[in-house]
C-alpha cells in the first residue's frame, strides 16, 4: 500500500502546528511571569498600607466589595434598554428587604431561659455526608421504634 499523503506537506503542517504550540507555551510563560510580578506588587502595596495602619483584611474586603459592586453594575448594563427600568424598579423593592432572613431558631428571650437545647440533627456541608447522616437518622428512628422498615 502506498502512502496517500505527500510527506513534505505533512512535515510542513507538523512543523507549523508545533511552532504555533511553542509560541503559545512561550506566551503563557511570559504572561505567568508578568502576573507573578504584578502579584508581588500587590503584596507590596498591601504591606505598605499596613505600615500606614490599614489592616490587610479590611482593605482586601473593601477591594472585594468594589469588585462585586462593579459586577452588579455590569449586570444592569447587559440588559436591553427596555428591561433596565424594570430592573431598577425591582432593585428598589429588593433594597427595602435587604435585611437577611433571620436564621436564629429562638428569640433572645428564649436564649436566656437557662435551658439547654441541642438540635437532633445538624446537616453537614458535604452532600455525601448529608446522605450518610440521613441514613443514620433513619436507622436510629427504626431502632427507637419511631419508624417501620419499608
Amino acid at each position: 500500500m502506498s502512502n496517500m499523503f505527500d510527506e513534505d506537506e505533512v512535515s510542513a503542517f507538523i512543523q507549523t502546528i508545533e511552532g504555533l504550540e511553542a509560541e503559545i507555551a512561550n506566551s503563557k510563560a511570559t504572561h505567568m511571569n508578568f502576573a507573578r510580578k504584578k502579584r508581588d506588587e500587590i503584596r507590596e502595596a498591601f504591606d505598605e498600607a499596613k505600615e500606614h495602619g490599614i489592616p490587610r483584611k479590611v482593605l482586601a474586603k473593601i477591594l472585594k466589595r468594589r469588585d462585586l459592586e462593579g459586577q452588579i453594575d455590569a449586570l444592569e448594563e447587559e440588559l436591553d434598554e427596555d428591561h433596565k427600568p424594570l430592573f431598577e424598579s425591582l432593585a428598589e423593592v429588593f433594597a427595602k428587604y435587604k435585611e437577611p432572613v433571620q436564621t436564629d431558631m429562638f428569640s433572645e428571650e428564649d436564649e436566656d431561659d437557662g435551658s439547654e437545647f441541642e438540635p437532633e440533627f445538624t446537616p453537614p456541608e458535604d452532600p455525601a455526608k448529608a446522605n450518610e447522616a440521613a441514613e443514620q437518622a433513619e436507622g436510629e428512628a427504626i431502632l427507637n421504634g419511631d419508624q417501620t422498615i419499608n
